[in-house]
């Protein structure tokens, strides 16, 4: 946390500082990672650390947040995509210094983040100031880029599903926070640091039901208060009745890919991330809401991101598949999918897809390709 200050010299930063090299090096001792929140009340040093450090890429963090409501910073979300290769890379830094993050343990749930409009310091003040147990607290920014998905909760849920993808597809290293995989909410407060209460504590009674904000506080957390001990509905209940929350078996599945691919945890910028329009051939312009990625791998597999953050569907192009190959559709985050395997298809359940692919607004499709039965 505000990390810079461990190098902070009279007038400036000193990123060779001793103390900076001296806990690189131990944490390297001790087989433990360190990560630098690079910002304090002096400035903003990301990529500055020295071998040894990771650190809290916050250009992912606020191009994916703007993108992904519809602004049109094309190039800004691009680059965060690729790892912020201006930042890392530019200075021979691998991907893995970025840790790409959307939320913090100080600011706005994953959930409350497609669930609100936190944009001024009114708006901040009205959610922070709310009754015990979600408020009242001060603190926090004004400007969290939130949009509450017009009050639509399949879009709430679907813009989730986005989220989840983006991070876990993009070069760097993904940092998640608790309970987010499963829609916890702060019904609103971005800065509840002071509330020893169930505004921070995680209800994993959230996970088995298909409507996480309707499940009852217990009332020993209450305190006998009962007009306000309850989570706002933000993202109503999910269109697969099978008792368990999408969000979090959605969460798991697009984790488990990560983790199954070389080809989305390389530990240089040797993978090739292509970047086009929808055709798949033309290239990218600044106010371009439709994104055709595909990301590259000689050894282990290639994958196809359809990104269409426009209000409208649009048909993407899908490229001939290597010979022996075809590409099969593994995710498709729009609601409509979410009563079939919860957005996500197995291999062996997947349907090929050739041609074209239309994706409806504000969703995102994964294609693998993969060797022909």
């Amino acid at each position: 946390d505000l990390a810079p200050v461990l190098g902070r010299e009279p007038y400036s930063f000193n990123p060779e500082h001793d103390l900076l090299e001296w806990i690189a090096a131990y944490g390297q001792s001790q087989g433990v990672k360190m990560v630098a929140e690079p910002w304090d009340i002096w400035g903003l040093h990301l990529g500055d650390f020295p071998e040894g450090w990771g650190a809290w890429n916050n250009e992912f963090r606020d191009a994916s947040r703007r993108f992904m409501r519809g602004d049109a910073n094309t190039n800004d979300f691009v680059q965060a995509l690729n790892g912020s290769f201006d930042v890392f890379g530019s200075r021979g830094m691998a991907p893995y210094y970025g840790i790409n993050f959307l939320v913090a343990h100080d600011g706005v749930t994953l959930a409350d983040l497609v669930s609100y409009n936190i944009n001024s310091d009114a708006d901040r003040d009205f959610y922070n100031n709310q009754d015990w147990p979600f408020g009242p607290s001060d603190g926090g920014t004004g400007n969290n880029t939130t949009w509450d998905s017009g009050g639509d909760q399949d879009l709430r849920r679907q813009r989730l599903r986005n989220f989840w993808v983006i991070q876990f597809f993009s070069r760097g290293i993904p940092m998640s926070v608790y309970g987010d995989e499963f829609g916890r909410t702060q019904n609103g407060n971005n800065n509840p640091y002071s509330l020893d209460s169930i505004a921070t504590y995680n209800n994993y009674y959230m996970i088995n039901t298909d409507s996480p904000h309707l499940v009852e506080i217990d009332e020993k957390y209450c305190h006998g208060i009962e007009t306000n001990c309850a989570y706002h509905n933000n993202l109503g209940t999910d269109s697969n009745p099978d008792g368990i929350n999408n969000i979090f078996l959605f969460a798991r599945d697009v984790i488990h890919l990560r983790i199954e691919h070389e080809t989305l945890r390389r530990t240089a910028y040797d993978t090739d991330y292509d970047f086009r329009k929808e055709d798949g051939i033309s290239s990218l312009g600044e106010s371009d809401r439709a994104i055709w990625l595909r990301i590259n791998h000689d050894t282990d597999t290639d994958f196809l991101l359809f990104i269409n953050m426009w209000t409208e569907n649009i048909e993407f192009t899908v490229p001939e598949a290597r010979e022996g190959y075809r590409w099969v559709r593994r995710i498709d985050t729009h609601h409509w999918a979410e009563a079939n395997y919860n957005n996500h298809w197995a291999i062996e359940d997947a349907a090929t897809i050739h041609g074209n692919y239309g994706v409806n607004p504000w969703s995102v499709v994964v294609l693998q390709e993969v060797p022909i039965d």
